[in-house]
């Protein structure tokens, strides 16, 4: 489990949290040290909020609810998990405590707690008024490369330096609105470190079993919102994959085939994706933002499940609620369906499900060693794919997906060199703008080392 920042394992910022103990020194030691687990615990899960894999699949869309699970529960306090789940309900927490176990291909979910505002904003307070106490602030940019993670042959830079000197001057300036409650966590959780260490931030890494690089660590700006990282890293450039799984799985099967099957849909889509985008966000009436995120979600295999689930409101209230991922992703179920019922959608959707299919009957008939490893892998984290017969498509689509994904991410790592800030996913973060140029060279330059063609936007983080 990862360490809290030292300022928030003190007693007097515990004492914000609880409203049911008090932390006098006449407490019994043992007492004291278990109620410090308890109320650390709590500190972690608004923590959680921050991170997207943390958040409950009944509840993802919204702010500050989390799953928790029984091994957090175990790390909290192995011996008596019923008094950490008594001490969050007495301070505002509040537990959804259905969960559903796994079985007849349904994945098992956790309970679900909902982290009360007040307690967060208690949280963002006590850090803004413990940075304006400090005596100095960081006012350059700096990437450190004397030591490096090293991501297959490739060094990724492991500290990035901020200037908080103009966080000191926004806290002097603006007051704390509840509305921007979420964005100034992000914020003010990350500003720990950096204050702490001359503006300092360890951007500590691991590979993850499908290939992708994944940050870690509560001072980690890979899961920042692009929002928040503009402001960290203000200055710097980006440059972004375009449609990079519908691109990776489409030349994957190209190459497989020799190129000679044509999908008309997704050819388009790759190549006038802005157009395809505009002209639907048109034709429903509704933001291209909306658009573009719910044909990112078909790239990672959305369905058209009911999840008729009951979710919370950013008040805390309860409703009952019946929606399509894609009514979640459009606004409302009428926009769903005219999505759906839109020509270019419904061929886009048959042939990326073609697609997906056919590369899936490929890569079996192949049978190469990754998919038993993987299976092996996996089964070792969940008895049901150890049980089963084959290993399903979404996780073998996944897979490719992310081994290519990696594969593009080293290489454009290796071809900006010690410009390389930091990297996402899909994208890095440069510290000066690149020429088209430039740009091209580095598509070219992935076409020759990989296998792919993309294409890369260029722009202001």
């Amino acid at each position: 489990m990862e360490d809290l920042p030292d300022i928030l394992q003190t007693d007097e910022f515990r004492q914000l949290l609880r409203d049911d103990f008090e932390f006098t020194p006449n407490k019994h030691k043992s007492t004291l040290n278990k109620e410090r687990r308890l109320t650390d615990g709590m500190t972690r899960l608004m923590f959680n909020a921050l991170k997207k894999w943390e958040r409950h699949a009944r509840y993802e869309e919204i702010d500050f609810v989390v799953r928790l699970t029984r091994d957090f529960q175990r790390s909290v306090c192995s011996s008596d998990q019923k008094a950490f789940q008594k001490a969050l309900e007495h301070n505002g927490f509040v537990i959804d405590h259905q969960f559903f176990r796994g079985g007849r291909g349904r994945r098992g979910e956790s309970k679900a707690v909902t982290i009360p505002r007040s307690r967060v904003q208690r949280a963002v307070h006590f850090i803004r008024q413990w940075h304006l106490s400090q005596q100095q602030d960081n006012e350059e940019f700096d990437v450190d490369w004397q030591k490096t993670f090293d991501f297959k042959g490739v060094q990724i830079p492991n500290r990035v330096r901020i200037n908080t000197r103009i966080f000191r001057n926004e806290i002097e300036q603006t007051k704390e609105e509840d509305n921007k409650l979420f964005e100034d966590w992000h914020l003010q959780s990350r500003l720990i470190d950096a204050i702490q260490n001359s503006g300092w931030l360890e951007q500590n890494y691991r590979v993850s079993l499908f290939g992708r690089l994944v940050g870690t660590g509560i001072s980690s700006l890979q899961s920042c919102p692009k929002k928040i990282l503009s402001r960290l890293l203000e200055g710097c450039w980006q440059l972004d994959v375009n449609t990079a799984s519908l691109v990776i799985l489409y030349q994957e099967y190209q190459q497989r085939t020799g190129g000679k099957e044509s999908f008309p849909a997704l050819e388009e889509f790759i190549a006038n994706k802005t157009r395809v985008r505009q002209t639907i966000s048109e034709h429903l009436g509704i933001e291209v933002k909306a658009v573009k995120q719910t044909f990112t979600a078909i790239g990672f295999g959305m369905t058209r499940r009911i999840t008729p689930y009951p979710i919370r409101d950013r008040t805390g209230t309860v409703v009952n609620y019946q929606a399509t991922t894609l009514s979640r992703n459009l606004g409302s179920e009428e926009n769903a369906v005219r999505f759906l019922e839109h020509e270019f959608v419904q061929q886009y959707w048959s042939e990326y499900q073609e697609l997906t299919n056919k590369l899936t009957k490929r890569i079996r008939k192949e049978n190469p060693e990754w998919i038993q490893h993987l299976k092996i892998e996996l089964g070792k984290q969940d008895s049901r794919v150890a049980s089963s017969r084959i290993l399903d498509k979404r996780k073998m689509m996944a897979f490719l997906f992310q081994q290519g994904e990696a594969r593009i991410l080293r290489s454009i790592c290796r071809q900006v060199g010690q410009s390389l800030v930091l990297p996402k996913h899909d994208a890095v973060v440069v510290n000066r703008r690149f020429s088209d140029q430039e740009v091209f060279r580095i598509e070219q330059g992935i076409q020759e080392e990989t296998g792919y063609r993309i294409q890369l936007s260029n722009e202001v983080i």
